[in-house]
C-alpha cells in the first residue's frame, strides 16, 4: 500500500523550507567596503586611486598622504578585494610587492591579524584607509564607509 503526503502538508513544508532559505541567505549577505575614520579628509576614492593606494603609489587628501591597511584573517575578503578592487590574484599581488620592494624599497600596506585590530588602527589615524565587512563596521561609530567594493 502506497502512502501519500497530503498536498496541503507538502505545500506548507515547501513554504517553510523556502522561508528558512531566504532567512539564511539574508543573514549571510554582506558588503565589503573601504572605510576610514569618521573625521578623515577622504570622502571618496576612485577605482584608480584605490588601486594606486594599495599598490604603493602615493595618494593624498587635504595634503595628507593616505595609508592603506589590510586585514589577513579572512581569505574570502582578501580574495574579493584583490579580484574586484585590484584585478589581481593573491600570487600576482605578492609578486608585485616583492618586485616593488626589491626595485625601490617600497613598503607594502600594513597588515593586521584580525578585523578588530584593523578597525582600531583606522580609528586612531585620520590618514588610514581599511577594507572590511560592513557588518563588522556597523557598530563602530568612529568609522565611516567611503565606498562599497562588493555586495553578496
Amino acid at each position: 500500500m502506497e502512502r501519500r503526503v497530503p498536498l496541503k502538508a507538502f505545500a506548507t513544508l515547501l513554504a517553510a523550507l523556502a522561508l528558512c532559505c531566504c532567512a539564511l541567505g539574508a543573514a549571510v549577505a554582506d558588503e565589503l567596503a573601504l572605510f576610514v575614520r569618521g573625521d578623515s579628509p577622504v570622502q571618496a576614492l576612485s577605482s584608480l586611486e584605490l588601486r594606486k593606494l594599495y599598490l604603493g603609489v602615493p595618494v593624498a587628501r587635504a595634503g595628507v598622504r593616505l595609508r592603506p591597511l589590510r586585514e589577513l584573517s579572512d581569505p574570502h575578503a582578501t580574495q574579493i578585494f584583490l579580484q574586484n578592487a585590484l584585478a589581481m590574484s593573491e600570487a600576482t599581488y605578492e609578486r608585485w610587492w616583492l618586485t616593488a620592494t626589491l626595485r625601490d624599497g617600497t613598503g607594502r600596506p600594513a597588515e593586521f591579524a584580525n578585523a578588530e585590530a584593523l578597525r582600531a588602527s583606522v580609528a586612531a589615524d585620520p590618514a588610514a584607509v581599511g577594507v572590511g565587512w560592513v557588518s563588522g563596521l556597523a557598530a563602530d561609530r568612529r568609522l565611516r564607509v567611503v565606498r562599497v567594493l562588493w555586495r553578496d
